[in-house]
């Protein structure tokens, strides 16, 4: 969207902005009174009615730390311009959280915690499309097997730098790969599905850095929930762990600081960590590397460089990484 455009979209909310400056994706818009955010999306009206719904739940149960949907006059938690549709929420200001921060880290774990527990029990109104993963990861983990072994099959082919040091070290991602895949699909992931469906657990979806802001008196706010979805919440605790572990070169004591402070307010069963443990086998991050690389080729943001360095940072963890997750599952899974 340009700048004049964001003006005429903001009549929808019966706001005339007095500045308006782009932040990432969204735009930041000043008024005489207030602060803005207003955010293009691309997702349904269905879906978004889904967001809206889940965050006035979360907030009526105590959960406050969000930016919540502004509805326009006629009642719609969003607004259309051109075809667009779009999100107006207050803005936040804030800091990002810092993933070497164990402070910080601990501060966003419980406040994850706080959302779960928050989220427990939603029930979806009439007309809303729910976004619906649970029992889905299997499934996905077995094509992320398949992922790897075709990326294997065009490092063989190609033979860069980058396609050698990846062949080196292939046996052990694959492995990994296979061992989480297995592991899950022959775990308690199923009975914990069950649980979860019948409870009406509901994910965040995207607990990066940028979604945890600091405000001036230390509190850390939630915001962009455009990726609720129901699943386990299990995996948004593993997100938010494995960001950690890539940057802390896989120190157990760190996660189990993050650990005390996101169980301090949500506790997990041993079924939750073995789960947990499944989880953080499966080399996300180096996954995510290669899809970039042997699949997204040409685009934007796609730097042979980059890619081969973080390849390489990767890497050159993997003693440390096994190391961790022998020792997490020695202090999590055993009886």
């Amino acid at each position: 969207m340009e700048r004049r455009e964001v003006f005429k979209a903001l009549e929808t909310w019966g706001i005339r902005p007095e500045k308006v400056r782009r932040v990432r994706g969204v735009f930041k818009v000043w008024t005489d009174r207030e602060i803005y955010c207003l955010k293009p999306v691309k997702d349904s009206k269905k879906r978004l009615l889904f967001f809206d719904s889940v965050i006035r739940y979360v907030k009526s149960r105590g959960f406050q730390v969000l930016a919540s949907y502004i509805h326009t006059p006629e009642g719609e938690p969003f607004g259309n311009y051109d075809g667009q549709n779009l999100i107006l929420t207050p803005w936040i200001e804030g800091k990002e959280i810092r993933y070497r921060s164990i402070k910080e880290m601990i501060g966003a774990a419980k406040v994850l915690a706080e959302f779960h527990k928050a989220a427990e029990g939603y029930k979806p109104e009439p007309g809303i499309k729910v976004k619906d993963k649970l029992g889905k990861w299997p499934e996905k983990l077995a094509r992320r097997v398949g992922d790897i072994e075709f990326y294997i099959e065009l490092a063989e082919k190609e033979g860069s730098d980058f396609d050698w040091y990846f062949l080196k070290n292939a046996d052990r991602i694959l492995k990994d790969t296979k061992e989480a895949f297995i592991a899950l699909r022959d775990s308690v992931y199923y009975k914990k599905v069950e649980e979860s469906r019948n409870l009406t657990q509901i994910c965040h979806g995207d607990p990066a850095r940028r979604n945890f802001l600091i405000d001036k008196k230390g509190q850390i706010h939630l915001i962009d929930y455009d990726s609720m979805k129901l699943d386990l919440p299990i995996t948004d605790l593993w997100r938010l762990l494995r960001r950690t572990l890539n940057r802390d070169q896989w120190d157990i004591d760190v996660i189990r600081r993050i650990l005390d402070g996101y169980t301090e307010v949500r506790p997990l069963d041993q079924e939750d960590y073995q789960l947990l443990a499944i989880f953080l086998t499966f080399p996300e991050k180096v996954w995510r590397i290669l899809r970039k690389y042997y699949e997204k080729r040409g685009r934007d943001g796609w730097s042979y460089k980059r890619l081969f360095r973080k390849l390489r940072k990767f890497l050159a963890q993997q003693e440390n990484r096994a190391r961790f997750l022998s020792e997490f599952k020695m202090i999590y899974c055993e009886e």
